[in-house]
């Protein structure tokens, strides 16, 4: 064998060794970002009387329906709308 062979796979072994790092931190971050954005939901919503009339200042909950977690509450805004970021699931909204 060559000084060029030897020197030629050193540097192949320091590539495979160089880029394995990079890919692995590429696809934790990559992962990371998927399932964080899979994680998160909002509720969105506006809350009238019987005649269609919005309802501002009230307080709105959500309760997952498995009957897990902390219910997350909001109040209404001036026209009536809440909006509620919760984890990914099934809830029961009441207000």
């Amino acid at each position: 064998m060559s000084d060029y062979d030897g020197r030629k796979r050193q540097d192949m072994d320091l590539a495979r060794r160089s880029v394995s790092p990079v890919l692995l931190a590429f696809c934790v971050v990559w992962l990371a970002a998927g399932s964080a954005a899979a994680q998160d939901a909002t509720l969105t919503g506006t809350v009238t009387d019987t005649t269609g009339a919005v309802l501002p200042g009230v307080t709105v909950e959500a309760r997952d329906a498995a009957g897990g977690g902390t219910p997350r509450t909001t109040v209404t805004d001036g026209s009536g709308v809440f909006t509620i970021t919760v984890s990914a699931g099934s809830y029961d909204v009441t207000f």
